[in-house]
């Protein structure tokens, strides 16, 4: 059994273009893509099983931000938005222990919803994004990185998809 307290995430900031700071995030679904799997149930084995197909699912995160902000809302369905990465940095931690946590997401802003506008609401928009490439580093380092695009999967820096690629000669 560890000792180690739980951890919590201590705050997550939204930036577009590298550094331009967007805003605080309110919350994060971050849609981890997930390694896709194929059925196999062919006569001459003895049941069901599943084999990896190389794939990844489509990611589809949403990002809440305080407040409402232009620059933002002008990235939905903008086909130059799908060059701009943003960014959400954040720390996980807590007790002198804190991590940076980043998730860079480049793709197409595909829509957003706004909370009905009442007195004393929330001030914020949900976005949605359709990430061509997916990554997420902890305190600098890659965890995960999928370029959707380009067939590249590296999973704590191994490459996934290098003997696919070079088997179809696409790089």
């Amino acid at each position: 059994m560890s000792n180690r307290l739980p951890k919590v995430l201590l705050g997550l900031n939204v930036y577009a273009n590298g550094d331009d700071y967007m805003g605080s995030a309110t919350k994060v679904k971050l849609g981890l893509p997930q390694p896709v799997t194929k059925e196999i149930n062919s006569p001459g084995h003895a049941g069901a099983f599943d084999v990896p197909t190389s794939k990844w699912s489509k990611a589809e995160p949403e990002v809440t931000v305080q407040g409402i902000n232009a620059e933002l809302i002008a990235l939905v369905g903008d086909p130059e938005s799908a060059n701009a990465p943003v960014s959400f940095i954040g720390a996980i931690g807590g007790y002198g222990e804190e991590q940076t946590v980043e998730i860079e997401i480049t793709g197409n802003w595909t829509g957003m919803d706004a909370p009905d506008w009442e007195n004393d609401a929330n001030a914020e928009v949900t976005y949605k994004l359709s990430p061509q490439k997916y990554v997420i580093k902890i305190d600098g380092r890659e965890v995960l990185f999928i370029d959707y695009v380009l067939n590249v999967v590296r999973v704590n820096g191994k490459e996934r998809t290098a003997s696919l690629n070079k088997a179809l000669r696409a790089r």
